[in-house]
């Protein structure tokens, strides 16, 4: 059931309701303004900016972990079906760390250069 599941948020997910493009423009941003606040004369503090911009731009994805389920019914459906609280939370931690923290890790090494 969690595979199911699992491959119903990453196809929700490649239509575009992730909202993965918004957390990449804000951790971008952010890297940028602190970047230029900055002014490159501390390098020590880059790492540290870095943790705190990802995390940051990951919860804004978080809103949506459970919003969309929850106002379409198909989370009541899922219980329903007799599927596991557990599954259902296996499978949406899997599909947001796909969906969301994947890009942000795979950004990471090119927005450091900013700093």
């Amino acid at each position: 059931m969690i595979g199911a599941i699992l491959q119903r948020d990453l196809r929700l997910a490649a239509r575009g309701a992730s909202g993965t493009g918004l957390s990449l423009a804000f951790m971008a941003l952010f890297i940028l303004l602190c970047g230029l606040a900055m002014g490159g004369s501390n390098p020590a503090l880059g790492p540290g900016l870095l943790w705190l911009a990802a995390t940051l731009s990951a919860l804004l994805g978080l809103d949506r972990f459970y919003q969309t389920d929850q106002q379409s019914g198909a989370l009541a459906q899922m219980h329903l079906a007799g599927t596991s609280d557990l599954a259902i939370a296996i499978a949406k931690c899997l599909a947001f760390a796909l969906t969301s923290l994947m890009p942000l890790i795979l950004v990471a090494p090119f927005l450091a250069l900013l700093m």
